[in-house]
């Protein structure tokens, strides 16, 4: 599977501070398990890296997941309450709500 993230959400998995990746769980994502590897490619210059899925943890919204895990490893700065905020920009409640949310736990592959 090939996810596109920004440049800074990129390097975060590179340098191995974010090992945790959250998406809404459509249908694409519902076909991970875990010992598959997932393909990041940095939107800026295209580089890519590769990560195993160590695990997948399932939840019916952005702010119950950010609410139950460690938000350092998700990528933020701090286990804010408001966290949850970014995501809501990239998918709707209505999303949400028809596939809940899944939090991929990733290990990288070097």
């Amino acid at each position: 599977m090939l996810i596109h993230l920004d440049d800074d959400w990129f390097n975060k998995v590179k340098n191995g501070t974010k090992t945790l990746e959250a998406r809404v769980n459509d249908e694409k994502r519902r076909r991970l398990k875990i010992g598959d590897t997932i393909t990041f490619e940095n939107r800026l210059d295209k580089e890519t890296i590769n990560c195993k899925v160590v695990n997948l943890h399932l939840f019916n919204n952005f702010k119950e997941m950010f609410n139950s895990l460690d938000n350092i490893k998700l990528g933020f700065s701090s286990n804010n309450d408001d966290n949850y905020k970014l995501m809501e920009r990239f998918y709707t409640e209505e999303d949400q709500k028809q596939y809940g949310v899944v939090c991929i736990e990733l290990e990288l592959i070097k």
